[in-house]
């Protein structure tokens, strides 16, 4: 579809099958029909089908910008929050978002009822999308947090952001409510898994010994030459003893240096 995404195979291969329903509602040979089946496939057909949800440049092509008027917020609205808007005709907002008005009003919607009724998952968030939504003003808040602040008339009434409490008292509503109710919740996952990711890339990388390490026969000896061999090639690694019987001597203390009950 011009300005949304191809028709992939997989896609028409499950319209075809879809003759009772799919068909019926979406005949492809109306640029009306192609559009809803294409919404279709983006809301609802997803989670209906494992395969679809995994049609990687379907969704690639849908996590391009929008071709839509610039204004300060067309940056963030992708291809894919287009068929959400074309998808609900109940919020009475124009899908293509023509003017600075409606796109925000459809963020509106987006970041405070959109994400979770439509079952986005953190992939469906863009970098240019979290660029924006994570900006730092002055007032310490993000721009996502002050857009949904500034959406919200109840917020705006208890919470004052140009006093010290009002920002203290904001931040606890978003900490205990403003996360099951935004999309602040969503973006707050993906930040997690970031700093997941991170914590476990940045963990050491290295080589576990685990033997007769004080051990004096051949495979308590092979232990010790393989930590000095890693330590002549300045690799990390650990030593682990494992108890031989008892009839075994426990005398060659080497490499008592590098030996830890904790493995890397």
């Amino acid at each position: 579809m011009p300005g949304f995404s191809p028709f992939y195979a997989l896609q028409l291969a499950i319209w075809q099958l879809r003759s009772l329903d799919l068909q019926q509602r979406f005949p492809l040979e109306s640029l009306k029909g192609r559009l809803g089946f294409l919404v279709w496939c983006a809301v609802h057909g997803r989670r209906e089908y494992r395969a679809l949800s995994e049609l990687n440049v379907f969704w690639q092509a849908l996590a391009q910008p929008a071709d839509i008027a610039s204004t300060a917020y067309s940056g963030v609205i992708t291809r894919l929050m287009q068929l959400l808007a074309l998808s609900r005709s109940d919020l009475q907002i124009d899908y293509k978002l023509a003017t600075e008005d409606e796109q925000i009003a459809f963020l509106r919607w987006y970041c405070l009822h959109g994400w979770l009724e439509t079952g986005l998952a953190a992939e469906d968030v863009t970098d240019c999308q979290k660029a924006l939504f994570d900006t730092q003003l002055v007032n310490s808040f993000s721009f996502i947090e002050q857009f949904i602040h500034d959406m919200r008339h109840d917020l705006q009434v208890h919470y004052n952001l140009d006093t010290n409490q009002g920002q203290i008292d904001f931040r606890y509503w978003i900490d205990q409510y403003g996360k099951q109710e935004t999309i602040l919740g969503l973006l707050q996952s993906i930040a997690s898994k970031v700093k997941e990711l991170t914590v476990t890339t940045q963990k050491s990388v290295g080589v576990n010994l685990i033997g007769y390490t004080f051990g004096e026969l051949g495979i308590g000896e092979d232990v010790r030459m393989a930590a000095l061999a890693l330590e002549a090639a300045n690799i990390l690694f650990t030593v682990i003893n494992f108890r031989p019987g008892d009839d075994i001597r426990q005398n060659d203390r080497s490499i008592a240096q590098w030996v830890t009950n904790d493995p890397i």
